[in-house]
């Protein structure tokens, strides 16, 4: 109902969707003097211009490309690794990841069982991986086993793309130190 008192009024709100939100302002800010440096050499056309032009551009592509992959990296490899390694938690198996940090965990009663088990969840990590296009470095993995026993049973070496992981006594997870004895 329409009153002269409170007219009716249509208002139209956009909503602004950041399609690339790896653009920071300081990315905004070499853009302009990236554009400025080219109005001036466009300008004067002098060689000292156009080099000054080609440094800085070679340069803000760098960043460019940096901020792009940095961004992929730190803001969505967390929920890309969560939502794809969904299959190791199915089989039973716990994932502990924060940016690019993984932890793999699996528990069993002999250390055989726990070692087998451990290969299986390494090989499902590698296959997924590989798919994605990341890799894993087996000279960053550390392997661990947990364990009140003062002796720790013979087990064969895990295998991680063909390379032999020993167990270590200690591993290092997020600025943490686990010993395996979790002391």
């Amino acid at each position: 109902m329409y009153n002269s008192f409170f007219p009716v009024r249509s208002v139209r709100k956009v909503i602004k969707h950041n399609a690339n939100p790896w653009i920071t302002p300081a990315i905004i800010n070499s853009c302009k003097a990236k554009a400025k440096l080219y109005r001036d050499f466009l300008e004067s056309r002098s060689l000292t211009d156009e080099e000054k032009y080609k440094n800085f551009n070679r340069v803000h592509v760098q960043v460019v490309r940096l901020a792009k992959k940095k961004y992929i990296s730190v803001q969505n490899i967390e929920n890309i690794l969560l939502a794809s390694l969904r299959k190791l938690e199915v089989e039973g198996f716990r994932v502990v990841a924060y940016a690019d940090d993984v932890a793999l965990v699996t528990t069993g009663k002999y250390a055989s069982v726990v070692r087998d088990r451990m290969q299986v969840a390494l090989q499902i990590l590698v296959e997924w991986t590989l798919s994605c296009g990341l890799g894993v470095n087996p000279s960053k993995t550390e392997v661990v086993l947990f364990t009140r026993k003062h002796r720790i049973p013979d087990i064969r070496p895990l295998r991680l793309l063909g390379v032999s992981l020993q167990l270590s006594e200690e591993a290092r997870y997020l600025g943490l130190i686990l010993d395996r004895k979790l002391t």
